[in-house]
């Protein structure tokens, strides 16, 4: 029996020790929670939790937007940088284009006051050369088709 009474006593000194803890453990609790304008009983704290993680989520959502938005708006940025040197490069075409065009037309008007100078006879001669060769040409192909192999 003496045993059972060293047991129950050692079990009573343990509970009082974890008690005391126990109400060392509130008391901080307590002084925390009054600090930081927390609630302290159980279903409270955890409806706080609840909001705590909806609000974690709700941050997460905003950050990885934020990180998104700021991703478009360098590519934006980049895009309208290429956009900028593709308009100023197609200016600088068209004014090229331009000036080829010019450059044809004043070329297209000095033939045309060539070939009205030079007349008929020389368009008669030209083609009476491109006559001459034609002939030389068939002559060529039947005296080879006239020698034997």
């Amino acid at each position: 029996m003496a045993a059972w009474d060293d047991a129950v006593r050692d079990a009573t000194e343990h509970l009082a020790a974890r008690e005391g803890d126990v109400a060392g453990a509130l008391r901080t609790l307590s002084r925390s929670a009054a600090e930081h304008g927390l609630p302290t009983d159980r279903d409270r704290l955890q409806e706080l939790g609840r909001s705590v993680e909806r609000f974690r989520a709700l941050a997460d959502t905003w950050t990885d937007a934020r990180i998104d938005a700021t991703a478009a708006a360098e590519r934006a940025r980049v895009t309208a940088a290429q956009a900028d040197r593709s308009h100023s490069l197609a200016e600088k075409q068209a004014a090229d284009a331009a000036a080829a065009e010019a450059k044809a037309a004043g070329m297209r008007a000095r033939l045309t006051a060539v070939e009205e100078t030079v007349g008929a006879d020389y368009r008669q001669i030209v083609a009476r050369v491109a006559e001459t060769r034609a002939e030389r040409d068939r002559c060529h192909i039947r005296r080879s088709a006239g020698r034997p192999s």
